[in-house]
């Protein structure tokens, strides 16, 4: 009799969980590089929370009130000067942001879009456009002028 509970019980978590993921809308979740700040916009199809934690220096975590299964595909982390990563949180829904050096932030929450803007917080944070030459591994200045700031994606 034990063993067909703790079976019932195991069955019926496996199918609450697995109901909890089909639930988890897709998120979209895009990038631009801007002068004065690098800005990662995700895509909710409805009002959602947010709640920011900065556990260390040059790291914020990013936790919704809502499931999420984020879209990261469209997320370009290589033209942005004061971002190194952006990765999921494993069984939350949350995304961690990796800093390249020290930066402040804002968060708009409209329109069901969570908006953050990563800004310059010391002088000794390189400019954008001098970040972004160092990363690219393109070779003549043409070449690094077909970089447009207005092309990209979360304008």
């Amino acid at each position: 009799m034990r063993l067909i509970t703790w079976l019932l019980a195991l069955l019926l978590a496996i199918l609450a969980v697995d109901a909890t993921a089909a639930e988890a809308p897709r998120i979209g979740v895009r990038t631009g590089e801007h002068d004065d700040r690098s800005r990662i916009v995700f895509d909710w199809t409805g009002p959602v929370g947010v709640t920011v934690v900065r556990p260390e220096s040059g790291l914020l975590v990013l936790l919704f009130d809502k499931p999420a299964d984020f879209d990261l595909s469209t997320a370009r982390v290589d033209k942005l000067s004061r971002v190194a990563s952006i990765e999921t949180v494993p069984d939350r829904p949350a995304v961690r942001i990796t800093l390249r050096g020290t930066h402040g932030y804002k968060v708009v929450n409209s329109d069901f879009k969570v908006v953050v803007d990563i800004l310059d917080d010391t002088a000794d944070t390189p400019s954008a456009e001098n970040a972004i030459s160092k990363k690219t591994t393109k070779k003549s200045k043409q070449e690094q002028a077909s970089y447009s700031q207005s092309e990209t994606a979360a304008s």
